[in-house]
């Protein structure tokens, strides 16, 4: 299939999980979602995006050899690319024979300091699936992860502590996947343990319930 019919039948809003299978079966097909990505206008792009985060998830290996490729979208000036290929990169990470990850993680976590909280939030919520696939960083990412107390989020170009305040209650699920192998637990305990006094009752419910859970109460 040429991009131009691939891109008539993207047109068409086929089945986004049949398209990944699709895919995984054509890997000529996964260069043309990229290639669509970088210089379509039209909202196919963000089908192709879908197209890609799906097949992160299923098939990581047939993704991996786009990885380079993958790892561009986090320059996208797109949040909806850009927050794709954060999810993307984490999912792919558990392939990773060649430590390629090892090369952007800098950058990866730099995006916990974005002044858009959803943003961050994308990097929070997967971040333990880099930690299962490689838990040698786990004590590193956890410091990163507890360091966005000292970040400042924006709404509408305003300071929100209520930002953070989310973000916090995503930092307990993702806690929560890895704690009892983490090499920080007190540390994680100490910041469960302030976050039972959050302005926001459904972060500081997940404080008391992650608490209980690991017997710190």
């Amino acid at each position: 299939m040429q991009t131009g019919q691939f891109k008539e039948m993207l047109k068409t809003k086929p089945d986004i999980f049949e398209l990944a299978d699709q895919c995984i079966n054509n890997p000529d097909q996964i260069t043309m979602l990229f290639d669509i990505i970088n210089t379509e206008k039209s909202s196919i792009k963000f089908t192709c995006e879908k197209t890609i985060r799906i097949i992160s998830d299923i098939e990581p290996s047939a993704l991996y050899p786009y990885f380079d490729r993958l790892v561009s979208l986090l320059d996208s000036d797109n949040n909806f690319i850009l927050w794709g290929a954060i999810i993307s990169i984490s999912d792919v990470v558990c392939v990773d024979i060649d430590n390629k990850f090892e090369k952007i993680y800098e950058k990866y976590f730099s995006y916990l300091s974005s002044p858009t909280m959803i943003t961050a939030a994308n990097v929070v919520q997967n971040a333990y699936k880099i930690i299962w696939s490689k838990p040698g960083l786990e004590k590193d990412i956890t410091k990163k992860l507890l360091n966005i107390e000292n970040y400042t989020y924006y709404i509408k170009g305003e300071v929100s502590e209520e930002c953070k305040n989310i973000l916090f209650g995503h930092m307990l699920d993702c806690f929560d996947k890895y704690f009892e192998t983490s090499a920080m637990k007190m540390e994680i305990v100490e910041f469960a343990r302030k976050q039972v006094h959050n302005n926001r009752d459904s972060t500081a419910k997940k404080a008391e319930k992650f608490l209980k859970k690991h017997n710190k109460i």
